[in-house]
Protein backbone atom coordinates (compact mmCIF):
# COMPACT_ATOMS: atom_id res chain seq x y z
CA UNK A 1 0.00 0.00 0.00
CA UNK A 2 1.35 3.43 -0.97
CA UNK A 3 1.97 5.98 1.73
CA UNK A 4 0.48 9.48 1.60
CA UNK A 5 3.89 10.91 0.62
CA UNK A 6 4.09 8.57 -2.38
CA UNK A 7 0.60 9.53 -3.47
CA UNK A 8 1.47 13.22 -3.10
CA UNK A 9 4.56 12.75 -5.30
CA UNK A 10 2.45 11.06 -7.96
CA UNK A 11 -0.04 13.93 -7.95
CA UNK A 12 2.70 16.57 -8.41
CA UNK A 13 4.57 14.82 -11.24
CA UNK A 14 4.74 17.10 -14.24
CA UNK A 15 3.66 20.22 -12.40
CA UNK A 16 5.93 22.96 -11.13
CA UNK A 17 4.91 24.89 -8.10
CA UNK A 18 5.06 28.69 -8.19
CA UNK A 19 8.28 28.91 -6.16
CA UNK A 20 10.18 26.62 -8.53
CA UNK A 21 8.91 28.55 -11.55
CA UNK A 22 9.88 31.92 -10.01
CA UNK A 23 13.40 30.70 -9.28
CA UNK A 24 13.68 29.30 -12.81
CA UNK A 25 12.59 32.57 -14.48
CA UNK A 26 14.65 34.79 -12.20
CA UNK A 27 17.78 32.70 -12.80
CA UNK A 28 17.47 33.18 -16.56
CA UNK A 29 17.26 36.98 -16.51
CA UNK A 30 20.00 39.04 -14.80
CA UNK A 31 18.94 41.30 -11.95
CA UNK A 32 19.89 44.56 -13.70
CA UNK A 33 17.73 43.64 -16.73
CA UNK A 34 14.78 42.82 -14.49
CA UNK A 35 15.22 46.15 -12.70
CA UNK A 36 15.34 48.09 -15.99
CA UNK A 37 12.23 46.31 -17.28
CA UNK A 38 10.38 46.88 -14.00
CA UNK A 39 11.30 50.56 -14.13
CA UNK A 40 9.66 50.79 -17.56
CA UNK A 41 6.43 49.56 -15.98
CA UNK A 42 6.72 51.77 -12.90
CA UNK A 43 7.34 54.91 -14.94
CA UNK A 44 3.88 54.39 -16.42
CA UNK A 45 2.54 55.36 -12.98
CA UNK A 46 3.87 58.93 -13.33
CA UNK A 47 0.79 60.98 -12.38
CA UNK A 48 0.84 63.42 -15.32
CA UNK A 49 -0.81 61.72 -18.34
CA UNK A 50 1.41 62.83 -21.24
CA UNK A 51 4.54 63.08 -19.09
CA UNK A 52 4.31 59.38 -18.19
CA UNK A 53 4.36 58.51 -21.89
CA UNK A 54 7.36 60.77 -22.57
CA UNK A 55 9.37 59.60 -19.54
CA UNK A 56 8.67 55.93 -20.25
CA UNK A 57 9.59 56.39 -23.91
CA UNK A 58 12.89 58.12 -23.07
CA UNK A 59 13.84 55.44 -20.54
CA UNK A 60 12.89 52.68 -22.98
CA UNK A 61 15.03 54.30 -25.71
CA UNK A 62 17.95 54.24 -23.26
CA UNK A 63 17.63 50.58 -22.15
CA UNK A 64 16.28 48.84 -25.24
CA UNK A 65 19.68 48.35 -26.89
CA UNK A 66 21.16 46.90 -23.70
CA UNK A 67 18.57 44.21 -23.02
CA UNK A 68 15.97 42.42 -25.11
CA UNK A 69 14.07 41.71 -21.88
CA UNK A 70 13.84 45.43 -21.02
CA UNK A 71 13.05 46.21 -24.67
CA UNK A 72 10.07 43.84 -24.66
CA UNK A 73 8.68 45.14 -21.36
CA UNK A 74 9.26 48.76 -22.36
CA UNK A 75 7.19 48.16 -25.50
CA UNK A 76 4.42 46.60 -23.45
CA UNK A 77 4.39 49.58 -21.10
CA UNK A 78 4.30 52.06 -23.98
CA UNK A 79 1.49 50.10 -25.67
CA UNK A 80 -0.53 50.34 -22.47
CA UNK A 81 0.09 54.06 -22.10
CA UNK A 82 -0.81 54.85 -25.71
CA UNK A 83 -3.95 52.69 -25.51
CA UNK A 84 -5.22 54.27 -22.31
CA UNK A 85 -4.44 57.75 -23.59
CA UNK A 86 -6.66 57.00 -26.58
CA UNK A 87 -9.42 55.45 -24.44
CA UNK A 88 -9.59 58.38 -22.05
CA UNK A 89 -9.23 60.88 -24.91
CA UNK A 90 -12.28 59.41 -26.66
CA UNK A 91 -14.42 59.50 -23.53
CA UNK A 92 -13.48 63.02 -22.47
CA UNK A 93 -13.42 64.26 -26.07
CA UNK A 94 -17.00 63.08 -26.56
CA UNK A 95 -18.03 64.76 -23.33
CA UNK A 96 -16.33 68.00 -24.41
CA UNK A 97 -17.95 67.87 -27.86
CA UNK A 98 -21.39 67.50 -26.33
CA UNK A 99 -20.76 70.44 -24.02
CA UNK A 100 -19.64 72.63 -26.96
CA UNK A 101 -22.64 71.63 -29.10
CA UNK A 102 -24.99 72.33 -26.23
CA UNK A 103 -23.98 75.97 -25.61
CA UNK A 104 -26.00 78.94 -26.76
CA UNK A 105 -29.68 79.65 -27.34
CA UNK A 106 -32.28 76.96 -27.79
CA UNK A 107 -30.45 74.23 -25.91
CA UNK A 108 -31.88 70.79 -26.44
CA UNK A 109 -33.01 69.08 -23.25
CA UNK A 110 -31.78 65.80 -24.64
CA UNK A 111 -28.29 67.22 -25.24
CA UNK A 112 -28.26 68.71 -21.75
CA UNK A 113 -29.17 65.32 -20.32
CA UNK A 114 -26.50 63.60 -22.44
CA UNK A 115 -23.85 66.12 -21.42
CA UNK A 116 -24.57 65.71 -17.72
CA UNK A 117 -24.88 61.92 -17.81
CA UNK A 118 -21.82 61.50 -20.02
CA UNK A 119 -19.91 63.79 -17.66
CA UNK A 120 -20.77 61.55 -14.71
CA UNK A 121 -19.94 58.43 -16.71
CA UNK A 122 -16.65 59.97 -17.80
CA UNK A 123 -15.64 60.67 -14.23
CA UNK A 124 -16.72 57.19 -13.14
CA UNK A 125 -14.86 55.66 -16.11
CA UNK A 126 -11.72 57.65 -15.27
CA UNK A 127 -11.75 56.48 -11.63
CA UNK A 128 -12.28 52.84 -12.61
CA UNK A 129 -9.60 53.14 -15.29
CA UNK A 130 -7.02 54.55 -12.88
CA UNK A 131 -7.69 51.84 -10.29
CA UNK A 132 -7.48 49.14 -12.99
CA UNK A 133 -4.33 50.80 -14.38
CA UNK A 134 -2.64 50.76 -10.97
CA UNK A 135 -3.50 47.08 -10.45
CA UNK A 136 -2.22 45.89 -13.82
CA UNK A 137 0.96 47.99 -13.68
CA UNK A 138 1.70 46.59 -10.21
CA UNK A 139 1.04 43.08 -11.50
CA UNK A 140 3.34 43.69 -14.48
CA UNK A 141 6.09 45.02 -12.23
CA UNK A 142 5.93 41.99 -9.95
CA UNK A 143 5.83 39.64 -12.92
CA UNK A 144 8.84 41.37 -14.45
CA UNK A 145 10.81 41.23 -11.21
CA UNK A 146 10.19 37.48 -11.18
CA UNK A 147 11.76 37.32 -14.64
CA UNK A 148 8.69 36.38 -16.67
CA UNK A 149 9.28 37.26 -20.29
CA UNK A 150 5.84 36.91 -21.83
CA UNK A 151 3.73 39.45 -19.94
CA UNK A 152 1.15 41.36 -21.98
CA UNK A 153 -1.26 43.94 -20.66
CA UNK A 154 -4.93 43.16 -21.15
CA UNK A 155 -6.83 45.81 -23.20
CA UNK A 156 -3.61 47.24 -24.63
CA UNK A 157 -3.41 47.79 -28.37
CA UNK A 158 -0.12 46.41 -29.71
CA UNK A 159 1.30 49.50 -31.43
CA UNK A 160 4.90 48.40 -30.86
CA UNK A 161 5.69 44.74 -31.49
Amino acid sequence: MASSKDRQKNVNIGFKNDKEEEVHHAALVPHNERMAASTCHLLAMTPVPILNLIVTYLFWKYVRKKSSFADYHGKQSLNLLMSFTIYLGVVFGTWYLLSVINTGEGQSEFLQFMEISLGYYSIFFAIITFVYFAIIVTTATISTMKGKKDFKYPLAIQFLK
